[in-house]
């Protein structure tokens, strides 16, 4: 009777006298730091994902919108859902000929938990009807 070694064991993480070697110590952190890196940020894609989608709704709508209040207010509706940091001056909402063209520009900050520092993604988003 020989050792059966199942092919979905774990054999492969240690050497074979069977202690975990540094290699595997490190591909683990490297593959750790890359989970908790996009946690991290991808949320941040996520809600720019969301935002674009309102964007590109409220270009239909303002096309033939005589006043952009409205249109103001409903992206400011939801970034407030979404708890992006946009002020006032990083909309922008012009009327050309028949076209209307909407962009936001705004940093999303990203605090890299548990540490303080904080990092700034900057996004723009531009849509043109």
């Amino acid at each position: 009777m020989g050792t059966h070694v199942h092919k979905y064991s774990l054999g492969w993480l240690r050497s074979r006298n069977g202690r975990v070697t540094l290699g595997t110590i490190i591909v683990t952190s490297i593959l750790a730091f890359g989970i908790y890196m996009a946690a991290m940020i991808v949320p941040a894609y996520i809600d720019n994902g969301k935002l674009e989608e309102a964007v590109k709704h409220q270009v239909k709508r303002a096309k033939g919108a005589k006043s952009f209040d409205n249109i103001y207010q409903a992206l400011f509706d939801e970034i407030e859902t979404l708890g992006l940091d946009i002020d006032a001056e990083d909309i922008s909402i012009v009327r050309r000929g028949t076209r209307v063209e909407i962009s936001i520009r705004y940093v999303r900050q990203v605090r890299f938990k548990p540490l303080t520092a904080k990092t700034g993604f900057q996004f723009e988003i531009k849509e043109i009807s």
